[in-house]
């Protein structure tokens, strides 16, 4: 008797502390993103990223475990399910065709810029430079731009400020980045267009619900820009 007691309280107990374990979860931010590495599996960014992501880790009881990769590897290793999910990113109809997207943490802007404004920014026969895999790229695309892609953002700036292609096309965090560190020079700007910035998920993600609910409640951490 004395034993069964014993295990029925061995099960329970182990179940209890089964059910207050918290999962861990791969995550993947683009390498290189201005303001986001990533150190020990931990993201280091500026506020309220950290704060956020503590928020949903401590609400849906995970761990978040972070690698940086390029854009496209990104994308591929989520397709795969190698990744749990991707953050932060934009999102886009061409990426919503190969992973299941979040309900948006917040919406920003991407950004035209230029050494000297083109008469008509809206002229397609313009050459527009972007980093390979964006959501600029896609949408340069769309709009029948013709486009010339890089790696980074740093060779991005460097493409426009040699005069390899006469305006660019980047988010936000990567411009405000980019002027604030003096990088850039100095550039003339406008906004392109708007873009909502969230989760993707890998395919047969099972929490994708939980987490948009966990984002909905948390994501007035972000004000608008």
């Amino acid at each position: 008797m004395a034993k069964r007691a014993l295990f029925l309280f061995l099960v329970l107990f182990l179940g209890l502390n089964a059910g207050l374990t918290a999962r861990t979860l791969k995550v993947g931010v683009v390498d290189g993103l201005p303001g986001f590495k990533v150190e020990n599996g931990r993201l280091q960014a500026d506020s309220p990223h950290p704060e956020f992501i503590a928020a949903l880790e401590k609400e849906l009881r995970v761990k978040l475990v972070w690698s940086e990769y390029p854009t496209r590897r990104l994308l591929n290793m989520t397709e795969k399910g190698e990744l749990d999910l991707i953050y932060p990113v934009g999102l886009s109809s061409e990426r919503d065709a190969i992973l299941k997207r979040s309900i948006p943490v917040y919406v920003t802007h991407d950004y035209f810029a230029y050494k000297t404004r083109p008469s008509n920014v809206a002229d397609t026969s313009l050459t527009v430079g972007c980093r390979l895999g964006s959501p600029q790229e896609n949408w340069l695309k769309a709009k029948g731009y013709k486009i010339e892609t890089v790696i980074s953002y740093e060779s991005l700036i460097k493409m426009l400020l040699t005069d390899r292609v006469p305006m660019i096309a980047l988010p936000k965090v990567a411009f405000d980045n980019l002027m604030s560190s003096g990088s850039a020079g100095t550039l003339l700007y406008e906004v392109s267009a708007n873009r909502e910035i969230g989760f993707y998920y890998t395919p047969k993600f099972s929490q994708a619900d939980a987490f948009d609910k966990a984002i909905e409640k948390h994501r007035s951490m972000f004000k608008p820009d």
